[in-house]
This record gives structure tokens, sequence and C-alpha cells, in this order.
């Protein structure tokens, strides 16, 4: 079952991919791109996913950086998250990746700033 969101965000480097990592680990069943309004403000639909009976696969995000404080995640503490919880979905930005998921940061051997978890 797919149930659809849709909402206006600002582009950023690396949205796409991030929408991309988060198909590929199967975090949503896809996304599209509505309406290019300006460079810099699109439409974007994502489809959530949801199990058979029509619940959601999620069950919490939590935003973990914070604008006055970095929560920096290094490859150590990095493998240690994804054995805790090898379902959930991080969200870190690093310099070599732009935004990316933990699974994609830890395959290239790079820590980040952590920005959020979804699980």
């Amino acid at each position: 079952m797919t149930k659809r969101i849709s909402f206006i965000t600002k582009d950023f480097p690396g949205l796409q991919k991030l929408l991309n990592d988060m198909y590929i680990e199967g975090f949503i069943t896809g996304y599209t791109n509505l309406i290019q309004k300006s460079s810099t403000v699109n439409m974007i639909e994502i489809f959530l996913k949801y199990d058979f009976l029509g619940n959601s696969i999620y069950f919490s995000c939590k935003n973990i950086s914070k604008p006055s404080l970095d929560a920096i995640i290094q490859l150590p503490q990095l493998k240690a998250e994804l054995n805790n919880e090898p379902f959930a979905l991080g969200i870190v930005r690093t310099s070599k990746l732009g935004i990316t998921t933990t699974k994609q940061a830890l395959k290239n051997k790079t820590g980040g700033i952590y920005l959020g978890k979804i699980k």
C-alpha cells in the first residue's frame, strides 16, 4: 500500500541523492518532482511505505543536531549506531558525500554531522 505526501522545499545540494538513498534502503517507495517553481523552490511528492495492513512502517523521527549544537558522528560511532538499530535510517551531512544516509557514509568510510534518524 502506498500513500503520498507532497511538500514544497528549498532545493539544496544532495536532496535528490538523499531521496534516492532512502528509496534504495527501502524507506520510501519513490518520489517525483512535480513543479519547479524557481531555481530554489521545488514541489516534491514522496511515496511513503506502509505494510500490507496499511500501517506506517515508521515509528518515530528524531532530530539529532540542533542549530546551536551539531552532533558529530565519527566512523566507530557510526558502526555502533548501525549495529544497535539496523533498521533505522540515519541522515548524515558529510564533507565528501553531502547529505546521505548512515549506511552510505559507512560504506564510504566517512563520518559527519548527524542530522536525524527515522525508525
